[in-house]
């Protein structure tokens, strides 16, 4: 089987996460530029670091199919089955929490910090979020606004200021609180912040109408 030909089997897909898993491990520990295949390999149990070779061709590659394993966001929005119908502080409250919980998780913290320090060495593997990730959150979020902004519940303002503002929020405090904690001043618990957040952005939208 050729190393670019995804594995079919039960063992082999089991196998694959297995090294996917000790690459997250090993990339949040030493970074890109020290993580080697070798020691990637003896994480994840194999026998040789040839045998990494078969399912993925190079460090550049392995990197790639971290980030993208670990981009799993969407799917924890779609799992909470956030209707459109729901009061939009219920809605907003709920997409929060579960951004920040995810992004608070502590590998999927260290990994943001890899690719922030080593942003240019990150790069160089070819990971994009708009192509690997095609239903990432601002998309999500994006449509949910041009839909209330649509039906009149808040006002009609351009929806990817409105989105990249009430993200960038949620940034900092994952920023404050997990990235690059003690950096600034000791920041509200998630409980704290999340109401207020949402309230000034919520009444700062609403709409006169509603």
């Amino acid at each position: 089987m050729p190393p670019h030909t995804r594995p079919d089997s039960s063992a082999e897909q089991d196998r694959r996460q297995q090294i996917l898993d000790a690459a997250l491990q090993v990339f949040s520990e030493l970074g890109y530029a020290r993580a080697t295949i070798k020691r990637i390999a003896a994480a994840a149990g194999l026998r040789s670091p040839a045998l990494l070779y078969w399912y993925f061709p190079d460090k550049a590659a392995l990197f790639r199919a971290v980030a993208i394993e670990h981009a799993k966001l969407p799917q924890r929005l779609a799992a909470l089955n956030l209707s459109a119908n729901l009061p939009i502080e219920v809605f907003l409250e709920r997409f929060a929490r579960a951004f920040l919980e995810f992004f608070h998780d502590g590998q999927i913290a260290q990994l943001i910090r890899l690719a922030i320090v080593e942003r240019h060495l990150v790069a160089e593997t070819g990971f994009s979020i708009e192509r690997d990730v095609p239903n990432n959150v601002f998309v999500f979020l994006d449509a949910y606004f041009r839909l209330k902004m649509a039906d009149g519940t808040l006002r009609e303002i351009d929806p990817r200021a409105a989105t990249q503002s009430f993200l960038s929020q949620l940034w900092i405090q994952v920023g404050v609180r997990s990235f690059f904690p003690g950096l600034g001043p000791e920041p509200p618990e998630d409980d704290v912040f999340l109401p207020a957040m949402i309230d000034l952005f919520v009444n700062g939208l609403r709409s006169s109408a509603k």
